[in-house]
């Protein structure tokens, strides 16, 4: 289904990034995974299909350098999972400037920042 299919997918160390992953994998997609945490990160990658080219670069897309250290590592894609994302609960009252800014930060800004180098690279 998805052979010779080499795919991005982003916040793939826990959760819904981990299991698209891992049944890209095993759907014969070569997976090309980041996120944050390291070692969670890594256990992910051992989980993939080892038939297929995969591989992990740790980094936070909310950081440029991170980024782009990560990008420049691709190959050309044909798909993108953009799952890193941060959910904050809180009450109404204790939402303020700072947590809006820190969630749209990764769930949006990073994602449009992301999107544009990939194509500026042609990626």
């Amino acid at each position: 289904m998805l052979t010779n299919k080499n795919i991005f997918i982003t916040g793939a160390s826990s959760g819904i990034g981990k299991q698209i992953a891992i049944d890209c994998s095993f759907n014969n997609a070569s997976i090309f995974i980041c996120a944050r945490r390291n070692t969670e990160l890594n256990n992910v990658l051992n989980m993939l299909n080892s038939s297929t080219r995969n591989s992990a670069s740790q980094g936070d897309i909310t950081n440029e350098a991170d980024v782009d250290h990560i990008i420049n590592n691709l190959p050309n894609l044909d798909g993108i999972v953009l799952n890193a994302g941060l959910i904050s609960y809180r009450p109404i009252s204790l939402i303020n400037n700072k947590s809006i800014k820190d969630v749209f930060s990764i769930n949006f800004d990073a994602n449009v920042i992301l999107i544009q180098k990939l194509l500026k690279l042609k990626k």
